[in-house]
């Protein structure tokens, strides 16, 4: 069953530790190569194939489709850009075969590849466009030369900061609803849970702005054996207006003392009717050296996955996210007095 039509988020479902470890693999091989000698052996990230054989049985669980198109398509994608090659022919008509899951239209496996290679990390974004005769989304249009800019990763010799800039082709109100920290769980797979926490949620909508303290639980796999979590406590002021929405928050403090900084913010802006302007900017640092060495590619990896999380629940998944959200806000209410 799709967890996203179950009223579920993601983690619940039973392979979402399978991708998780396939998501990690390019992020990893894009920064750092083939190198391993950094790495324990414990918590070296899958190989391309291994990660094939993940996002297979996350297909085969799921009734023999992903849950997530979008999701598959730029996993794999990122896996051919980081240097990815089948090593046989078993393993190259298995990559073919998610690539089919992944771009459903396409007519035989070697067409889903093909554009997998045309519409991925070289074209960052070839999503539903709005119609030509709404006028102000043709000048939204214009004004943006790319949907989707490039990662933006600096370090100043203490912290790593990430920014990351992307147009969504949805009105504001459904990107607003997501943007609203309580609901961070419904975008991407790392985040087991987002719960307010001080002041306790209200039954309220999901654009209603609120400052207070969320309850933030982060999984990350290394591979299919090795898992990495947080748990932790965020500020948050989540800030509402007609035409744009803003979530900043900075660290309360982590559980086990295991990050130092964690703030940021991310932003929506309206840029026509159809189309919203989302900006992601985090800086993160860990207490251990080894996170603290793989903290740009973590850090790529989250922002990222954001912005195939809004792509696919609003842009391909529009019918199903309203009660999606709506059944996170919910999830929660106001104790008894």
């Amino acid at each position: 069953m799709n967890p996203l039509r179950s009223g579920e988020s993601w983690w619940k479902s039973p392979q979402a530790s399978l991708q998780r470890a396939a998501l990690w693999n390019p992020y990893f091989y894009r920064f750092f190569g083939s190198e391993h000698g950094h790495v324990q052996s414990g918590l070296r990230p899958l190989s391309g194939d291994e990660s094939c054989r993940a996002l297979s049985q996350v297909v085969e669980l799921s009734g023999g489709q992903h849950p997530r198109p979008t999701m598959l398509k730029r996993c794999l994608s990122r896996m051919w850009s980081s240097g990815y090659r089948p090593s046989n022919q078993d393993y190259d008509s298995m990559f073919k075969g998610l690539a089919s899951k992944a771009v459903p239209h396409a007519a035989t496996p070697d067409e889903a590849f093909k554009a997998l290679l045309q519409d991925g990390d070289h074209n960052p974004s070839r999503a539903v466009r709005p119609q030509p005769e709404q006028a102000d989304a043709m000048v939204a249009e214009a004004r943006v030369s790319r949907d989707s800019e490039p990662t933006a990763v600096t370090f100043d010799g203490n912290v790593w900061t990430v920014k990351k800039e992307f147009l969504v082709h949805s009105p504001i109100k459904g990107v607003i609803g997501l943007l609203n920290p309580v609901n961070w769980q419904l975008l991407t797979p790392f985040f087991k849970k987002t719960q307010r926490i001080d002041p306790p949620q209200n039954p309220t909508g999901p654009t209603e702005p609120w400052s207070g303290v969320l309850h933030e639980e982060v999984v990350i796999n290394w591979n299919t054996v090795a898992v990495q979590s947080f748990d932790a406590l965020l500020k948050i002021d989540y800030t509402v207006a007609r035409d744009m929405a803003r979530a900043d928050y900075s660290l309360k403090y982590e559980k086990d003392n295991q990050i130092v900084v964690d703030d940021g913010y991310a932003e929506a802006r309206r840029e026509a009717s159809q189309a919203t302007r989302y900006i992601g900017y985090k800086r993160l640092r860990f207490a251990s050296s080894f996170l603290n060495l793989v903290a740009p590619a973590l850090l790529c990896m989250f922002i990222e996955q954001d912005e195939v999380g809004f792509r696919d629940l609003l842009e391909r998944e529009a019918d199903a996210i309203a009660p999606h959200v709506s059944a996170a806000n919910e999830t929660v209410k106001a104790p008894k007095k």
